[in-house]
């Protein structure tokens, strides 16, 4: 069992939790269920209302604050208000705009600021040895499988193509007939050949089975992921995390995307002849590209220009 993932990936208190969920009672996860999916509330309550609420005893909520490594319960919710309640500010904003005065303009800008919220949050959790290793794992693998299940099978899609400008034998799981095919092309795998696993809450089972399957096989896997609680994280010390709020779904494609744009980015920057890879790919696609309908073409629409005075 895995506990939600509402609160900052990188957050300490977040590590905290997941280190030693695994070890926790059942009244003790119920209550650290509660803390990761709803931290503000989590903040606001007192020990005995969130004890109420939770439906355990003050003395649990008091064995939780220790097992994080607090003094009690009044140090932890000390911390907890000064670790996530900042944090939280832009969407309690958002649920202000979003009421039923809101215009179609504000609602897109909310959902548009929360993107650009996503993604500072996971470039301030980027580092510079992360970043190589995930690179160097590319370029130096045999093949590459990019695997994610629904809607991940789209992204797995996009970084698969990404890649395969500047990377011989690439494949994703569009390719190859969902988690069936993905596990018949996993048992080929080994130690010179790399998984990249797409999954974000909700975490979808044929993902992880996949990426333990390979890790079974002796192949190494990297995870494109948002927390250290992903069931993901355990499968790979290569992790690349993506903060992936939003308000409407379980998570924002947005931020992941450009986590992936960003990572092929890197190995271009990274992979010799990367302009000659470039250069030789849009040579093959340019017959089907519609060269007639650009701007400047003689046969194509005309730019506008401004009325002579």
């Amino acid at each position: 069992m895995q506990p939600p993932t509402s609160l900052p990936p990188h957050s300490p208190m977040a590590e905290r939790i997941a280190r030693v969920y695994p070890d926790l009672t059942q009244a003790l996860r119920d209550l650290a269920d509660f803390v990761v999916d709803e931290p503000i509330n989590a903040a606001r309550l007192s020990i005995h209302d969130i004890a109420a609420h939770v439906g355990v005893s003050t003395a649990t909520a008091n064995r939780l604050a220790r097992a994080l490594g607090f003094s009690g319960y009044a140090a932890f919710r000390a911390e907890l208000i000064r670790s996530f309640e900042s944090a939280f500010v832009p969407v309690d904003r958002l649920i202000r705009n979003l009421n039923g005065r809101s215009n179609a303009l504000e609602v897109m800008t909310a959902s548009l600021q929360e993107d650009v919220r996503n993604i500072e949050a996971t470039m301030r959790g980027l580092s510079a040895e992360g970043c190589s290793n995930a690179v160097q794992a590319i370029l130096t693998a045999r093949r590459i499988y990019v695997v994610g299940m629904e809607n991940g099978s789209h992204l797995a899609a996009m970084l698969s193509n990404g890649l395969d400008i500047y990377r011989d034998n690439i494949d994703s799981v569009g390719i190859t007939g969902g988690g069936v095919g993905a596990a018949r092309r996993v048992r080929r795998y080994g130690s010179k050949d790399l998984v990249i696993a797409v999954a974000f809450p909700r975490y979808m089972a044929d993902t992880i089975t996949v990426a333990r399957d390979a890790r079974a096989q002796g192949a190494r896997v990297m995870a494109i992921t948002d927390s250290p609680a992903s069931p993901l994280a355990a499968l790979t010390d290569l992790v690349l995390y993506v903060t992936a709020e939003r308000q409407f779904a379980a998570n924002s494609d947005a931020s992941v995307l450009a986590m992936m744009e960003a990572l092929c980015a890197a190995v271009a920057h990274s992979t010799r002849g990367a302009a000659d890879s470039a250069n030789k790919y849009t040579r093959t696609i340019l017959r089907w590209l519609d060269m007639e309908s650009r701007p400047g073409n003689p046969g194509g629409p005309k730019r506008a220009t401004a009325p002579r005075k």
